[in-house]
């Protein structure tokens, strides 16, 4: 169900949806099926939304049509309308999207017949998604963030914290296109370097400052000058470089390696880190200064999808537009009940893995599927932090694997198990510790 109508929502909900709702003048972001991303100004009180047999998304005026697998034809309407009075049009006016043919619409994951829509929703019409933005020039909506315009667009140094595969690398390349700077995007993973090579690809150095260095080279600092650097795994920089880089923070000139003298440089910094910084000063691996100057920006922590589990459907999805493919209901609910230690990098590679062994556009539970529960205790039987199963742990992974292969039919698989459909069900649904 989607948000109540006026006639039955609270004095407090209706202040809610008067400063989130979606309004005259915003703006609304289509990401069809088929063909590119377009962005229309929201200038008239009623829009007809058309899911059909089209090449792409076409735009007739009020009249929006988006592209279908089949010849069914399901019509949506997006009404302006004031949160007290019918047909009494003013700046308290929200939209309400609303179905016309009986088909439901999905608003962040969740079917609704008819929702007010609020600045940030997402809204799916079969494979084809709109997102409602702000029109407010201060707000950039980076990944699931509002940030305020004024801090993208700051020099300000920005750390990025979480485990590996949160996102952190694409948010990183997110901001720096949001910030309208002219220079490169420069990424550079220190912990793949060698230590005996770090300095010299972050600062550079002078034709023979050393053996082999046989060329001048500017280095990771001058190649993103006027734009971004993005130096990952900042933790496993070596202190005595983590002085050097306080200095280059402070007057913002390079001096390459072997070189006579120093170079102006102005970048935006961005850095990321696996474990929290705070920690790496504790047992001695980041100094202090150094720590409390890449900190004196802005911090955002990346959740974990273990931790956010409510993210999953709607990476799962978004993965699914711009594939253009489809995910059957039973394969998303398996999804959202796993850890997925490799976070969104994890889950995307099996996405597109499943997309390219599926036959057809639509991908549904198979065997690899299986090996995302058991993978990790096929080989060790231990969990990934190292307990022993139970037994009562490993016959629950069995069973469950048993009533998957067979399209989560109790009948068969109690057949397959030798055991009554009592007996799996109560392993299936009894809680382990």
């Amino acid at each position: 169900m989607g948000r109540r109508l006026t006639r039955f929502m609270t004095e407090f909900e209706k202040n809610e949806l008067q400063k989130a709702g979606t309004r005259l003048e915003d703006v609304l972001r289509v990401l069809p099926m088929v063909g590119r991303t377009k962005e229309l100004s929201l200038k008239r009180t009623k829009y007809d939304f058309y899911v059909k047999k089209v090449e792409g998304f076409l735009n007739e005026g009020t009249n929006l049509c988006f592209p279908a697998f089949d010849q069914r034809v399901s019509h949506y309407q997006l009404l302006l309308i004031n949160l007290e009075k019918q047909n009494d049009f003013n700046e308290d006016s929200r939209y309400l999207l609303r179905t016309m043919t009986g088909a439901p619409f999905k608003i962040n994951g969740n079917y609704s017949f008819e929702s007010f829509i609020s600045r940030g929703d997402r809204v799916d019409l079969g494979l084809n998604r709109i997102e409602f933005k702000s029109s407010d020039p201060d707000i950039i909506k980076i990944g699931d963030e509002e940030l305020a315009t004024q801090l993208i667009e700051s020099k300000l140094n920005i750390v990025l914290q979480g485990e590996t595969g949160t996102g952190k690398s694409r948010l990183a390349r997110m901001i720096h296109e949001k910030s309208l700077v002219q220079g490169n995007f420069v990424h550079i993973n220190i912990q793949a370097l060698s230590s005996n090579l770090i300095e010299s690809e972050l600062f550079g150095h002078a034709k023979g400052a050393f053996t082999g260095a046989t060329y001048d080279k500017k280095g990771a600092f001058r190649s993103a000058h006027l734009g971004t650097l993005f130096l990952d795994e900042i933790d496993s920089l070596p202190l005595e470089l983590q002085t050097k880089l306080l200095l280059f923070l402070d007057d913002q000139n390079v001096r390459p390696v072997g070189a006579e003298r120093s170079f102006p440089c102005q970048v935006r910094l961005i850095f990321a880190s696996g474990k929290p910084l705070q920690e790496c000063v504790n047992r001695g691996e980041m100094r202090q200064d150094f720590y409390y100057r890449l900190t004196s920006g802005a911090v955002y922590t990346m959740p974990s999808l273990r931790e956010s589990r409510e993210m999953i459907r709607p990476l799962i999805e978004e993965f699914c537009l711009e594939k253009k493919t489809a995910i059957t209901e039973r394969l998303m609910t398996y999804y959202q009940a796993l850890d997925w230690p490799g976070n969104i990098r994890q889950l995307r590679a099996h996405l597109d893995k499943k997309r390219v062994l599926a036959r057809g556009k639509k991908i549904d539970f198979c065997q690899i599927d299986e090996e995302l529960k058991l993978g990790p205790y096929c080989h060790s039987f231990h969990r990934l932090d190292d307990k022993i199963l139970s037994l009562e742990e490993m016959k629950k992974i069995y069973c469950e694997r048993v009533y998957q292969r067979f399209s989560d039919n109790i009948k068969t698989a109690c057949k397959v198990l030798e055991i009554s459909p009592n007996t799996l069900r109560n392993v299936l649904f009894k809680k382990t510790a």
